[in-house]
């Protein structure tokens, strides 16, 4: 049974708001102005900023997007002959679940294809929102290797 939830937040949300967030936004903030300053192409201006907006766009996806949160059943749902949908029992839920949920400790949840919970994004990360949380972390390395580059040249000038 899937449940279609708008937005959720972890244990770690307060993580994300008050430290994930403005350790990207204020460097950028930082760098645009510097660049800005320096009479940068606005071109390269735009694009910088274009990216951090997508990289805090992913972030912010990854940390509101439902995990892949799996209904408790008490009772054993009917048996089906698809991997997906073999049911095991788990103590800790006291609930029935597909073999590929796993149990959050920190989220106190089952979560459906379970990888980790992540502090940084304030949440589990799993089965739904894995690829927000890929796309976050890849825009995160080219804007980070930009940030670098303009702390050095900002630096050296």
């Amino acid at each position: 049974m899937k449940r279609n939830l708008l937005c959720v937040v972890g244990p770690y949300w307060q993580m994300m708001v008050c430290v994930t967030t403005p350790l990207i936004a204020g460097p950028c903030i930082g760098v645009i102005f510097f660049m800005y300053n320096q009479e940068v192409p606005v071109g390269l201006i735009i694009a910088f900023a274009v990216a951090a907006l997508l990289t805090l766009l992913f972030l912010w996806k990854t940390a509101t997007t439902d995990p892949g949160l799996v209904v408790r059943y008490s009772k054993e749902p009917p048996e089906s002959t698809e991997q997906a949908h073999r049911w095991a029992w788990d103590d800790r839920t006291q609930s029935w679940r597909v073999l590929s949920a796993r149990y959050a400790d920190d989220c106190r949840v089952l979560v459906d294809g379970y990888d980790h919970t992540c502090p940084w994004t304030g949440t589990a990360i799993g089965a739904g929102n894995i690829r927000w949380f890929y796309l976050f972390t890849f825009a995160l390395i080219p804007l980070t290797v930009f940030l670098v580059i303009c702390l050095i040249v900002g630096l050296s000038s």
